[in-house]
């Protein structure tokens, strides 16, 4: 890509401006703030929509002398460029938007829009921003455009990703294939990559030293509760338990004698006749339930129509009660039909003979006052009449709607009439038939007086008064052997207590062993975690120096320092400029320019794409290194206090070159 013209119109201060480059390099000079730099931001804008800080929501309107923005103009750019060697004309115009409302005559400012432009052929904003995307992508043609766009604009992730992409990655293939100290890695790493493979070593190294840590205490509370074992006591302990398991074995024997008590056969009497209350009990509430079946039947079916009715009689009341809202409503509708009508047939056309034109502010001719007169009045009766007919056509559906409610809101009212009176039947019929119930339920009698449910009844309390008392006189002579029972098992217990300590010396040294093993198991294990370490860390290193030496072989001067040492010896991905070790942002701005250049010169031949390159500052550079594509100068020149152009610079850099270095 090369620029043949440049135009701007109203952009950023400058009302007028067209440079003829005419695909050649060109030096542009001015005094400060006499638009140098807006020339450049006029081409990215025309572009991109941004300027050259990358913005979007820049000032782009001219400014009167109060700093407010003169209105009633367009913001141009155009430019000729020749592109893969086709020649073609774009352009990009920021467009103030007047409307005239409606009951106004004066043209209101509304926003601002932007028309674009390819071969002078309209298009809208999407086919325009696909069109310059598809000449180079926007990111690519900035680095292209701008010296120093990669190094201060770019985030070090994309100018790596780029550098890498350029340049390539160093696979691990490679440095393992040259380093044969790094062969046992690929079995190391398996599907892991090394960076996450050290992660994982210092995930496991942590956990390890933790285990390690806790060891020479577990060993020492397990020594610990061994030496507090008492030997002794224990054997004092197992001989008196012999004699505590002989004293429970008589005294379980001796329970079983005095509870030997047999009432099973006047619990077998009890549970017989208690079977036959029941079955009598049930025969009377069947042969009660049979007596009063078919009354309970028919009275159940009264009380299901009773309220079938009754929900009936709730939904005709909700259903009259709407029909009236809806009534009310379009009765009030109909109402304010009837005002508006009014309002509008009593409405009269009004005009004002006094036009401007929002262009010039002169009166407009009285042939055009006429024609705008009658063009009004048209529209004001047609409007009137609409309005009108449509008022009209409302109020008979709403008239229509009324009469229907009317007839729907009658029915309802008698059908409701109707359903009271049938309720109010089927109510009485229901108490009727209920009171039957009751006096057919009082007539069969209660159980409770029936002489063999008496006998029955009789029988079973006198033979639960004997068990009762039979069985009392056994437990009062068995509580105090069990008392005794009880209080022998308790010392058992704390004697088997005491004895099972004998098993903890077993147990502890049996654990000292298995903590000395583990502890010698882990140390080899945090061992091989060291010595794995320090090998990805040694492959880390020899690809960080492969990868940096492959990058800066594809540039004359940039190298790069692609990754950065931590305080704690890792190592962290960075992207950093340098020129002979020394730092982007500590170079003075002629070297800054050159290595800017050197990295355009590498992406240009990697994309093979070339761009106009506009070197801000340009005054600063004594020599430029080689490039093989159109430059635009920016150079401060305090004499000129309008910008100045001229077609190729070499003539005006030669009387500044030095000898004494080569890119100063």
């Amino acid at each position: 890509m090369k620029i043949k013209k440049l135009g701007l119109r109203n952009f950023k201060g400058i009302k007028s401006l067209d440079i003829d480059m005419d695909y050649k390099n060109m030096s542009i000079f001015g005094n400060n703030a006499t638009g140098k730099t807006t020339v450049y931001d006029a081409f990215l804008w025309l572009l991109f929509g941004k300027d050259s800080n990358n913005k979007k929501d820049f000032a782009i309107k001219t400014l009167d002398s109060t700093g407010k923005e003169v209105s009633g103009i367009d913001n141009e750019v155009s430019a000729i460029l020749i592109i893969a060697g086709k020649e073609v004309e774009i352009k990009r115009v920021y467009v103030e938007k007047y409307e005239i409302k409606r009951g106004s005559t004066e043209a209101e400012f509304t926003g601002n829009t932007t028309d674009y432009f390819v071969n002078e052929v309209p298009k809208k904003q999407k086919e325009y921003e696909e069109y310059i995307k598809s000449i180079c992508d926007e990111n690519i043609l900035r680095i292209l455009t701008s010296p120093t766009y990669f190094n201060e604009q770019v985030s070090w992730k994309e100018k790596r990703e780029i550098l890498l992409q350029i340049c390539g990655d160093v696979s691990n293939e490679d440095i393992i294939k040259n380093n044969p100290e790094f062969e046992e890695l690929s079995e190391i790493l398996k599907d892991n990559s090394v960076s996450e493979h050290i992660k994982i070593i210092s995930s496991k190294k942590k956990k390890v030293n933790e285990e390690l840590q806790k060891i020479p205490t577990r060993i020492d509370e397990a020594s610990r509760t061994a030496e507090e074992v008492d030997i002794v006591k224990i054997s004092e302990e197992k001989e008196s338990l012999k004699d505590i398991e002989n004293n429970i074995f008589e005294l379980e024997n001796k329970i079983k004698e005095v509870s030997s008590g047999d009432v099973s056969g006047l619990e077998k009497d009890l549970r017989n006749h208690e079977s036959k209350l029941q079955k009598l009990k049930n025969d009377f509430e069947d042969n009660k339930r049979e007596l009063s079946k078919d009354k309970k039947d028919e009275l159940s079916k009264k009380y299901l129509e009773f309220v079938d009715l009754k929900q009936k009689k709730t939904v005709l009341d909700i259903e009259i009660s709407r029909i009236q809202k809806e009534f009310n409503s379009i009765a009030e509708n109909l109402i304010n039909l009837r005002e508006e009508y009014k309002e509008i047939n009593s409405e009269k056309f009004t005009f004002s003979d006094k036009l401007v034109c929002p262009t010039c502010g002169q009166d407009l001719p009285e042939e055009k006052v006429k024609s705008a007169r009658e063009h009004a009045f048209n529209s004001y009766k047609e409007s009137k009449e609409r309005r009108l007919a449509e008022n009209i056509s409302e109020g008979k559906k709403l008239a229509e709607k009324k009469s229907e409610l009317e007839s729907k809101h009658s029915e309802k009212t008698k059908e409701l009439e109707e359903t009271k009176s049938i309720l109010e039947e089927k109510n009485t019929a229901y108490e009727t038939l209920k009171k039957e119930l009751e006096e057919l339920e009082k007539q069969t009698g209660k159980i409770e007086e029936e002489k063999e449910y008496k006998r029955l009844y009789e029988m079973i309390e006198s033979l639960k008064r004997t068990i009762a008392e039979s069985k009392e006189s056994v437990y009062e002579k068995t509580a105090e052997l069990r008392k005794e029972l009880a209080e022998l098992i308790l010392k058992k217990k704390a004697v088997d207590k005491i004895i099972a300590t004998e098993s903890i010396i077993e147990t502890s040294e049996k654990r000292i062993k298995e903590l000395k093993k583990q502890q010698k198991t882990l140390g080899k294990e945090y061992e091989t975690l060291e010595k794995e370490l320090f090998l990805c860390e040694k492959f880390i290193v020899e690809r960080v120096r492969l990868l940096e030496e492959k990058v800066s072989e594809s540039f004359e001067i940039a190298k790069f320092k692609l990754f950065q040492e931590q305080i704690n010896g890792g190592i962290s991905e960075c992207c950093e400029t340098t020129v002979d070790g020394v730092p982007y942002p500590a170079l003075n701005n002629a070297m800054k320019i050159n290595v800017g250049l050197d990295i355009i010169n590498t992406v240009s031949k990697f994309y093979n794409f070339k761009a106009p390159v506009f070197i801000d500052n340009r005054e600063s550079v004594v020599k430029l290194i080689d490039i093989d594509t159109q430059l635009i100068s920016l150079i401060v020149s305090e004499k000129d206090k309008k910008l100045r152009m001229e077609v190729s610079q070499n003539e005006y850099w030669k009387e500044k070159r030095s000898s004494s270095s080569k890119y100063a």
